[in-house]
């Protein structure tokens, strides 16, 4: 969900995988110790419903979550696979039209970094499994709430906003430095790929663009939760 592909079609379903300190701070403000004394993660059950390569969900591991603890869904049979290899419980499916590839236990957090156009559709479903006591945390950019579109939603549905206090890099964005003269070398890839340093079409030197061009929070629903901002802290800080 980079706002660097504006224009372009979904040929790769919108894959951006999501940062790990963007997941760190979603989870430090969700489950830190100091916050409240809420549950370990290890006692949560949670639901990644749009899990591509499964970045989110090594971070949930990293910080403590069960395996059999995690369920996820993804619409591409070959990340799906690739997830399925970190978690047992992976359904491949589409979760807006059956979410109820979901598993029947109800999960404490559904957290997911959604395709940006089909944002809405996620969060009224994800809303929906939640039920009237877990969470939803979407990643999203913050002009999600500009749209007059959403806003009956964001009035029926009020959320947390957790503004992320650095714009995440989700891709690199690779061309070439000879495009002036023609050459059309042009390629999106994962942040953590290697970069070609020579143009594999014509040779010349290449040139990468990392920074998204926008803000982005995390937007969360639960009990308790709605109309209320955060900035949260850079990476790193908590506890200095």
């Amino acid at each position: 969900m980079s706002s660097t592909a504006r224009g372009a079609s979904r040929e790769n379903l919108d894959f951006y995988p999501t940062p790990a300190w963007c997941v760190d701070l979603l989870l430090d403000a969700l489950y830190a110790p100091d916050l409240g004394g809420q549950l370990p993660i290890a006692n949560l059950l949670f639901l990644e419903c749009a899990a591509g390569d499964g970045a989110v969900i090594k971070r949930l591991l990293a910080r403590g979550a069960r395996p059999e603890n995690i369920g996820a869904i993804e619409i591409d049979q070959d990340r799906a696979e690739t997830v399925r290899a970190i978690v047992p419980d992976v359904r491949c499916g589409d979760f807006i039209r059956d979410p109820m590839l979901a598993a029947l236990r109800k999960p404490d957090l559904i957290v997911t970094n959604p395709p940006f156009a089909l944002a809405l559709e996620f969060a009224r479903t994800a809303l929906f499994l939640a039920g009237d006591r877990g969470t939803v945390a979407l990643l999203l950019r913050l002009n999600w709430l500009g749209s007059q579109d959403r806003a009956a939603f964001h009035r029926e549905h009020p959320s947390d906003i957790l503004l992320l206090p650095k714009r995440p890099e989700f891709t690199a964005s690779m061309s070439c430095t000879a495009k002036k003269t023609g050459c059309t070398y042009r390629e999106t890839l994962p942040i953590e790929a290697e970069r070609p340093r020579a143009c594999p079409k014509c040779g010349a030197r290449t040139q990468c663009s990392t920074t998204d061009s926008i803000e982005y929070a995390w937007f969360v629903w639960g009990p308790g939760r709605g109309n209320r901002w955060q900035i949260l802290p850079m990476p790193g800080e908590r506890g200095r």
